[in-house]
C-alpha cells in the first residue's frame, strides 16, 4: 500500500483551514500524511496552525513563505519536497472532504494517469453559518446534502452520488480544462519527472493549468475522480486576478511549442524554474542525455552525412569492424569514443558491443545509411522526457535514387531510441532487433533511410545477408530444400509486389520485390546445400 501526501495551501483563513483539516482527521483510511503548504499567513494563524499540528492524529507538518503575494507554485513546491509520499492529492484550505476520501483517491490511482476530483461548491450564506458554528458537515447523510441543493444552499447534488464509471473514467484523457489543485492526484515520480510547479506563474491564475498541460505532454493522462471524490469548497470572495491575463498568456504560449513541431526545448515538459530547487536528492535529473550508436565497416562513402546528422546528441559511440578505408579517419572529426572489434560475430553482437560503451540516460542507434531529419532531431529531443521508455521510428527508404512508399519499405517502424538499460540486441548475424520490456511508443517524423545506392550493391547485400540468413537459420535448426527455395523466394515477391502494393511504385517497387525474391530464394536454396554437405 503507497503512502499517501495530502498537500493543503493556505492562506490566512485558519478557520476554514481547521474545518478542511478535521475532515482529514475523520479519514477511515490513516495511512497518509497532511503538509500545509502556508503562502505567507500572519504570525497569529501560524500560531493556531501550530496548535493544530500538535494535537494531530495524522502526521502533519507546515511549510510557510513569506507573504509576497499570490505565490502557490512556489509553496506548493516547497511541500512536494518535504512530502515523504508516493502519490500526491493537492487540496486547497477552504475545501472539506468527506470520510472516505483518501481510500476512493486510493482506490483511483493508476499509473500513468493522474486523478481530477470535482468540488461541490457552498452557498456564500450557508458558508458562513458553516464556519461560525464550525458544523462537520463531512459527517452529515448524502440525504442531509439533497436537502441542501433543494434550499439552494449547494451549487449541485448529483456529482455527491457514488457511481462507478468505469471507462467513462478517461473520456478527457488529454484534456486540461477543469483540472484545479484544489482536488488533483498526482504520483510523485511524474512530479519529479516535469520538475514540479512552474514558478513563474505568480499572481491567481493558471499554474495548475500548466501543470497538467506538461503532465500530457510527458505521457501521463487524465483520469476523473467524479462520482467518486468530490469536496465541498466554501464560498469566499474572489482573489486578485490582476494577472490572470499574463498567465493564460503564458500558458498558450508554451502549448503552442509543446505542439509544434519547430520546437526543440524540453521546457514544454520540464519546468525551468520548478522543484529541483527545493531538492536535496542526489538522483533528480533536470536534464536527459543521448548516446548516439552506429556500428561501421568501410563507409567513407556514408559516414560523414550520417555524422553530420547526429552531431549534435551528447555522445557518439562509433564500434568498427576493421575498415579499410577512410571511415575511421572521418569518424574522429565528430567523436573520440571509436572502438574497433574485428572479430565478427553478428549484427547483433556489434550493436550491443557499442550500447555497452554508451553512457548516457537514453540511445539512439543508427545505421551509417541513415540520416537524421532536423524535424526527427526536435522529436527526439522532447520525446526524451517522456515517460515512454522505448520508441519505434519509421523509416523513408530510397532504393536506387527513388523513395518506396508500398511494398512493406513504408512505414518500415523499427525500435531506435530508449532508455539505456531499456533494451539489449538480440545477438543474430543479421536483421538485428531490439529485445524490451513493455510497449513501444510510436514517433512522427522519419528517419531518412538510403538502403541501395547502386545496382552493385544491391547485388552485394542480397548475397552478403542470403549468407548471413542462412547460417542463421541453421543456428536455429531451421532446413532448406529446393522447393522450398522457389516456393519461399516467390512468396516473398508476390507479397511485396501484389499484397503491399509495392507495384505502384512503378520500375523500382518491381526491382524491389524481386531484390526480395531472390535474396529469400538463395537464403533457403544456401541452406538447402550447407546442410546437404553435412551429411
Amino acid at each position: 500500500m503507497h503512502l499517501i501526501s495530502v498537500i493543503l495551501t493556505s492562506y490566512n483563513w485558519s478557520e476554514a483551514l481547521e474545518l478542511s483539516i478535521k475532515s482529514l482527521w475523520s479519514q477511515h483510511d490513516k495511512d497518509f500524511e497532511i503538509i500545509i503548504a502556508d503562502d505567507g499567513s500572519t504570525e497569529q494563524v501560524l500560531k493556531k496552525l501550530s496548535d493544530l499540528i500538535a494535537k494531530s492524529p495524522i502526521p502533519m507538518q507546515l511549510v510557510t513563505q513569506s507573504d509576497q503575494g499570490f505565490r502557490a507554485a512556489k509553496i506548493r513546491n516547497k511541500a512536494i519536497a518535504v512530502s515523504k509520499g508516493d502519490h500526491l492529492i493537492f487540496l486547497d484550505g477552504d475545501c472539506i472532504v468527506f470520510p472516505g476520501f483518501i481510500s476512493e483517491h486510493r482506490s483511483l490511482a493508476e499509473e500513468d494517469f493522474f486523478v481530477v476530483g470535482n468540488r461541490v461548491m457552498l452557498r456564500e450564506n450557508f458558508s458562513r453559518q458553516v464556519i461560525n458554528s464550525m458544523l462537520a458537515i463531512h459527517q452529515r447523510s448524502i440525504g442531509y446534502f439533497f436537502w441542501l441543493r433543494v434550499s439552494g444552499r449547494i451549487n449541485r447534488f448529483h456529482t455527491l452520488l457514488p457511481l462507478p464509471l468505469g471507462r467513462f473514467r478517461y473520456l478527457k484523457k488529454s484534456s486540461w480544462q477543469g483540472a484545479k489543485t484544489c482536488n488533483l492526484a498526482v504520483w510523485r515520480e511524474d512530479l519529479l519527472a516535469i520538475n514540479g510547479f512552474d514558478e513563474s506563474y505568480e499572481g491567481w491564475g493558471y499554474e495548475d493549468s500548466d501543470l497538467v498541460s506538461r503532465l500530457f505532454r510527458y505521457g501521463i493522462g487524465r483520469k476523473t475522480g467524479r462520482f467518486s471524490v468530490p469536496v465541498l469548497h466554501l464560498w469566499h470572495r474572489g482573489s486578485d486576478r490582476s494577472k490572470a491575463q499574463d498567465n493564460l498568456a503564458r500558458l498558450k504560449e508554451k502549448s503552442k511549442e509543446g505542439s509544434s513541431s519547430s520546437s526543440s526545448s524540453s521546457s514544454s515538459i520540464v519546468s525551468n524554474n520548478g522543484l529541483n530547487q527545493y531538492l536535496e536528492v542526489d538522483g533528480f535529473k533536470k536534464i536527459q542525455t543521448l548516446s548516439v550508436i552506429i556500428i561501421t565497416m568501410n563507409e567513407e562513402d556514408n559516414i560523414r552525412d550520417c555524422l553530420e546528422s547526429v552531431k549534435w546528441a551528447d555522445e557518439i559511440i562509433i564500434v568498427d569492424s576493421g575498415s579499410g578505408d577512410e571511415t575511421l579517419t572521418v569518424a574522429q572529426e565528430y567523436t573520440d569514443k571509436i572502438f574497433i572489434n574485428s572479430q565478427w560475430q553478428g549484427f547483433g553482437y556489434q550493436k550491443n558491443l557499442a550500447l555497452s560503451k554508451a553512457t548516457c540516460d537514453w540511445v539512439f542507434s543508427i545505421d551509417a545509411d541513415e540520416r537524421v531529419t532536423e524535424a526527427l532531431q526536435r522529436e527526439i529531443k522532447e520525446s526524451i522526457y517522456k515517460k515512454t521508455s522505448v520508441y519505434e521510428v519509421p523509416r523513408r527508404a530510397f532504393f536506387l535514387g527513388k523513395e518506396l512508399k508500398h511494398g512493406g519499405w513504408w512505414p518500415d517502424y523499427v525500435v531506435r531510441l530508449f532508455r539505456r538499460g531499456k533494451g539489449q540486441y538480440k545477438e543474430r548475424l543479421v536483421h538485428e532487433v531490439i529485445e524490451y520490456e513493455g510497449v513501444a511508443n510510436k514517433l512522427n517524423q522519419a528517419l531518412i533511410h538510403y538502403s541501395y545506392v547502386s545496382f552493385e550493391q544491391v547485388l552485394s547485400k542480397m548475397s552478403s545477408y542470403a549468407i548471413a540468413g542462412a547460417s542463421e537459420a541453421k543456428k536455429n535448426n531451421k532446413t532448406g530444400g529446393f522447393a522450398k527455395a522457389i516456393l519461399r523466394g516467390s512468396w516473398a515477391f508476390f507479397n511485396a509486389y501484389f499484397i503491399r502494393l509495392g507495384f505502384l511504385d512503378g520500375e523500382m517497387g518491381f526491382i524491389a520485390a524481386m531484390t526480395k525474391g531472390e535474396g529469400t530464394y538463395y537464403r533457403y536454396l544456401i541452406l538447402t546445400y550447407e546442410n546437404k554437405n553435412e551429411c
